[in-house]
């Protein structure tokens, strides 16, 4: 705006200097339709230069005006803005310290971008669940986009709708390049309804994607080898892929023993006594009874020939007893290895073998020192 003005008002200036350095008057003449505008050069540039400034001021007057008004403008929104993003900060807060009738407040007067408003209903209906209003979690849960209702597929299972929460992620698990997150959540969701025909599809592409955890895994492989006929059993672990196998090996392991299928089930323990994992043995035979495992106390007793102070053999020995009904042996293994530091884990047990011995004052000594108050 400047430059345009500085130009009018140098050739202004121009035009009236002019007529006295080339010695004439000059005359300036403008008609358009009915109208005319006529005077001296010097009237026409002077009357230019009047104009340019009233235009400048005009303008510089108009900025200003409009520039208060708009920082004005501006602040109110910002202090909007800032409300609502402090809406969702606390929102979230509360989610994180389970004040559930807190969230659904927050929420509900933080205004979000539109991407991030499916997020905020998630959370919001996360919160309604856990407070057992599930119709109004239904209600937030029918708001979240539905490019993004895949997300909150577990959300709609814990409301009772399995039906439509396995439809929404098993589209997703049946893309060529599942996307992880909904992956992993149709592993959850299927894991909770033991439906392992569903998981036998999925395993694959959870092999190839979905880069669970050892525990997560844990609870697939549950489902998996949870069948009763130990034909279904083994033909599922052998048609597991050879990187699986080792991820299944110790639930194809405890679904064996409970069957009372022993000699492979050995083996496979026998081999994870020699690689030194003690405490996967131990967890294996908890709840196995009746068992006839001669070769892997055998092999327990020879390792602890070479580590006999070792807790981890010990209660070994103590598991593989008890998962062959020897609680005499079991109790003495008890006695000598259990402490405050590891009962955590085994009092009970240890109290059960003790009562099967006509111990019932250790049994009892145990359940006072340990039972919660």
């Amino acid at each position: 705006m400047i430059k345009p003005l500085i130009a009018c008002l140098i050739a202004a200036l121009i035009l009236a200097i002019a007529p006295w350095v080339i010695g004439e008057k000059g005359y300036v003449l403008i008609a358009f339709n009915n109208w005319t505008i006529e005077g001296s050069i010097v009237s026409f540039a002077v009357m230019t230069i009047i104009a340019s400034i009233g235009l400048y001021l005009l303008f510089k007057l108009v900025w200003y005006v409009w520039a208060v008004y708009g920082n004005t403008r501006f602040r109110i929104s910002q202090r909007t803005e800032q409300k609502q993003l402090a809406n969702l900060q606390d929102g979230l807060w509360s989610t994180l310290n389970n004040d559930h009738s807190l969230v659904l407040k927050k929420l509900a007067n933080a205004n979000l971008p539109v991407s991030w408003q499916g997020i905020s209903y998630a959370f919001a209906a996360d919160a309604a669940l856990k407070s057992n209003q599930s119709a109004k979690a239904l209600e937030l849960l029918a708001k979240v986009p539905d490019e993004q209702q895949n997300y909150v597929a577990h959300l709609y299972a814990q409301t009772g709708e399995h039906q439509l929460a396995a439809d929404l992620l098993s589209v997703a698990a049946q893309q060529k390049k599942p996307d992880v997150l909904q992956l992993h959540l149709y592993c959850q969701l299927l894991v909770a309804q033991q439906d392992d025909t569903a998981l036998l599809e999925v395993i694959p592409k959870l092999a190839k994607f979905g880069d669970l955890t050892d525990e997560q895994w844990q609870g697939v492989w549950q489902v998996v080898f949870k069948h009763a006929d130990n034909a279904v059993i083994e033909q599922r672990y052998e048609q597991l892929a050879r990187n699986l196998k080792p991820l299944a090996e110790v639930a194809y392991c405890r679904a064996l023993l409970n069957n009372g299928v022993t000699e492979k089930a050995e083996a496979i323990l026998i081999k994870l006594l020699k690689k030194g994992h003690y405490d996967t043995v131990t967890a294996s035979l908890q709840n196995s009874s009746r068992l006839s495992l001669l070769s892997l106390q055998k092999t327990v007793q020879e390792l602890l020939k070479k580590q006999p102070e070792s807790e981890s053999l010990l209660f070994c020995l103590a598991y593989v007893a008890l998962a062959q009904t020897d609680t005499e042996l079991a109790s003495k293994v008890f006695k000598k290895v259990l402490n405050e530091q590891n009962a955590h884990a085994h009092w009970r047990i240890a109290a059960r073998c003790f009562a099967a011995q006509g111990l019932e004052h250790e049994a009892l000594q145990l359940y006072q020192t340990f039972t919660p108050t």
